[in-house]
């Protein structure tokens, strides 16, 4: 005996809110006109395990409540950015640690003794002339030349004595840490390029929209035809 169904879509057109209480990534809200609709449509031809509106509703909330944590963690891997056809990208750190403990003692005596001398003489001669004036004249007349000779000489002597020490100890100590990255970038050979363009292609088809709906339809629909 035929008995009849209701769908989805029959019950969202008895009540459009049963849909309202559905959970998204938050990237994804933009698109919950565009999930909803395909939701309608994809499960058009199927009978619902809840043909009551307010079950339904509080159903697909909890469901969806339930999954998110999944859809979150699909959802970030669909934005990750690689190369799809390197197999390796990386980085390592090389660490060389050096540690110095030296000690030096130093333990020098200089001994002194200079001695220099030196010879420094003055020679030259100068003149002294003396003038006088007539009773009855305005012009001066020389009365006597004088001429001085000086000489001489200076001996310096300098000396130089004494000792210099240059004791103490000297110490270098500590450590020095060297730290080295490397980048490693590229198709290392293990899998052929069209091998990984391939496996590009079976991520290009994840579409979190029809994770959603599949989840959906195998949790409140009879997959019976």
């Amino acid at each position: 005996m035929a008995h009849a169904t209701l769908s989805l879509l029959g019950l969202y057109k008895y009540d459009n809110t049963v849909l309202d209480g559905l959970q998204l990534p938050s990237e994804m809200e933009p698109d919950r006109e565009t999930i909803k609709d395909n939701l309608l449509l994809e499960t058009a031809e199927l009978e619902i395990i809840y043909p009551d509106p307010d079950l339904m509703k509080a159903a697909i909330t909890a469901w969806s409540r339930k999954e998110l944590h999944v859809w979150e963690e699909l959802y970030a891997t669909t934005q990750y950015e690689y190369n799809p056809i390197w197999n390796k990208d990386g980085t390592y750190k090389e660490i060389h640690t050096e540690t110095r403990d030296l000690t030096e003692t130093r333990d020098l005596q200089e001994s002194r003794n200079l001695a220099g001398s030196s010879l420094e003489g003055v020679t030259g001669n100068s003149n002294t002339k003396d003038y006088v004036f007539g009773y009855n004249s305005s012009q001066a007349a020389q009365s006597e030349e004088h001429t001085t000779t000086t000489g001489g000489s200076d001996n310096i002597t300098t000396t130089s004595t004494g000792t210099v020490d240059n004791d103490g100890t000297v110490k270098d100590q500590g450590t020095i840490k060297h730290e080295i990255e490397h980048i490693e970038q590229g198709n290392i050979g293990v899998t052929s390029t069209q091998s990984m363009i391939r496996e590009q292609r079976e991520v290009v088809m994840l579409n979190m929209m029809n994770v959603i709906i599949e989840s959906f339809r195998q949790r409140f629909c009879l997959l019976v035809y």
